[in-house]
C-alpha cells in the first residue's frame, strides 16, 4: 500500500496454495525451444521444482529467445 500510495484497504485476500501441482520428474535442460519458436519452462524444467528454478528456467529461455531473435 504505501509503494503504490494506496490508501483504503484491500476489500479481500487469498492464498491458494497448489501443493498437488508439483511436477512429477526433473529434465536435464533448464527449458524447451522448438525450432518454429514454441517455448516452454518453469519449475518443472531443470534439476530441481521450486520457485528458482521456475525463475532461472525463464530466464534461461528469454535468453534462447534474445539469442534466437538477434541470429535472424
Amino acid at each position: 500500500q504505501r509503494v503504490l500510495a494506496i490508501t483504503a484497504p484491500p476489500s479481500g485476500t487469498h492464498l491458494q496454495r497448489w501443493s498437488m501441482a508439483k511436477p512429477l520428474g526433473t529434465r536435464d535442460e533448464p527449458f524447451h525451444l522448438s525450432a518454429d519458436g514454441l517455448g516452454f519452462c518453469g519449475d518443472g524444467w531443470g534439476p530441481v521444482p521450486k520457485v528458482e528454478g521456475a525463475f532461472l528456467s525463464g530466464a534461461a529461455l528469454a535468453d534462447a529467445l534474445v539469442d534466437r531473435l538477434a541470429a535472424r
